[in-house]
Order: structure tokens, then sequence, then C-alpha cells
């Protein structure tokens, strides 16, 4: 089977496809800031929830205490543990929207699939060999893919403000009195 067809196709996908990457960067990074401005307060929220607790009088008295022996330090250790893997995880939340998951992953793996298709091309490869660039621009496209949905995940996130003038304008009386949130 002559594979020079579909490595060719692959190739020319590939090079599509690096070309779509950075448009959605932009679009990706747009939608970053604001998921970054949304994170600050909540990453302040649970510093202050973690300092409180830290200075907490009941922890303070089982740390004292030696009867209890190393169960307060283990729940202690476990906590600030579980602080910081919820600190981490909201500063690390948009990957996919970050140059390394929205344009170096596809890229990388539309790359490969170009390299791959242009080797293939020029030796003599196995049937098998076709499965090398598939795999990559199935990779790429699932990286792409999934910028994508961190994207349309954080647009909706945002808040949208609706003035009231659009809820109440031509409406009665009565239904402009009621909260319309």
């Amino acid at each position: 089977m002559d594979q020079t067809p579909v490595l060719e196709h692959l190739a020319l996908l590939a090079i599509g496809l690096v070309s779509v990457t950075i448009p959605t960067y932009a679009i990706a990074v747009t939608v970053l800031v604001k998921e970054l401005e949304n994170a600050a307060p909540k990453i302040r929220e649970r510093r202050e929830r973690l300092l409180k607790y830290l200075s907490s009088p009941e922890l303070r008295k089982s740390l004292s205490n030696v009867e209890t022996g190393q169960q307060p330090v283990d729940n202690l250790r476990l906590t600030i543990e579980s602080f910081q893997k919820e600190e981490g995880g909201l500063k690390r939340g948009g990957f996919f929207l970050r140059k390394e998951g929205a344009v170096f992953l596809p890229v990388v793996f539309y790359l490969l699939c170009f390299g791959f298709s242009v080797g293939g091309m020029m030796f003599a490869l196995p049937d098998w060999y076709l499965v090398l660039p598939l795999l990559s621009l199935a990779f790429g496209l699932v990286s792409l893919a999934l910028t994508l949905i961190a994207i349309e995940r954080a647009a909706f996130r945002v808040e949208m403000k609706i003035p009231d003038v659009i809820y109440t304008k031509g409406l009665p009386p009565e239904v402009t009195s009621q909260n319309h949130d």
C-alpha cells in the first residue's frame, strides 16, 4: 500500500493546525487574566483560614499536650499539605490556558506528525509506521480540544452583570419591584 498520499495530507494538516494554535492562545490569554483574578481572593481566603487555624488555642493546646502523642502533629502536617494542594490547584488551574498547554503541547505534537509524515514520504517504511503520525496528530488534537474546553469553562465562569434596565424596560411596576438575580 502506498502511504505517500496519506502522509502528505497528514503533513499539510499538521502545518494548518500549527497555525490555529496561535489565535487559540490569544483567546486563552484574555480568559486566563480573569481566571487569575478570580483565583487571587480564594488563595487569600485559604491562607487566612490556615493562619487562623494555626493560631487557634485549640491547636496549641493539642500540640502541647504530651499525652496525645504524635497524632496532633500528623493532623497538622496533613492540614498544611491539604492547603498547599488546594493553593497549587488554584494556581495551576489554567494549564491549558497558558502557553505551555495552549501552544507548546499541541505544536510539539503537530511538528512530530509533520516530521513523521515527511520521514515516511522520504523512506520506504512499513505500513505500521503510519500509526506514528496519526498518534501525534491525535495527541495534538486532544490538547487543542482541552484548550478549547478550558477557554469555554473559564469564559462561562466570568460573572456577567446585566443592568437592571434590561429587566425593567417595558415591564409593569409590580414585576420590576421584584429581585431578578
